[in-house]
């Protein structure tokens, strides 16, 4: 994992996005590992990017995702697990979340590998 980068969060006017929880525009390098536990209990690991955050979710960018895995996912509920070095602690953190949507684009002709937005419930009462 690379070393953070200061981050400039800006919050993210109401009426933005329908939810409960005030949510900050950021961006976070982040190791996620996605269970498939039909595979193997030996998670995939990615690197992505936290677009935003608020205390119960955040939004996942993964600039590296195969058809078969979007296939995967959208199968049934996934669990995921990131790891990422807090900014202000500089000290690595670990969280585990629920996928709730994904908005995935299809990679383009000759390419393997598609873009992801992810949607990940993180349980206020659960981590690290």
């Amino acid at each position: 994992m690379s070393e953070p980068t200061p981050i400039k969060a800006r919050r993210i006017p109401p009426g933005e996005f329908k939810r409960n929880d005030d949510r900050y525009a950021l961006a976070l390098e982040m190791n996620a590992q996605i269970l498939i536990p039909e595979e193997t209990f030996r998670p995939q690991l990615h690197v992505g990017c936290c677009e935003d955050l608020s205390r119960s979710g955040l939004k996942l960018r993964l600039d590296r995702m195969t058809p078969d895995l979007y296939q995967k996912l959208i199968a049934q509920p996934r669990f995921i697990r990131l790891s990422f070095i807090n900014p202000v602690t500089k000290v690595e953190s670990k969280v585990t979340g629920r996928i709730m949507w994904i908005d995935y684009h299809r990679p383009a002709a000759g390419e393997e590998l598609g873009k992801c937005h992810i949607g990940i419930y993180l349980d206020p009462r659960e981590g690290d």
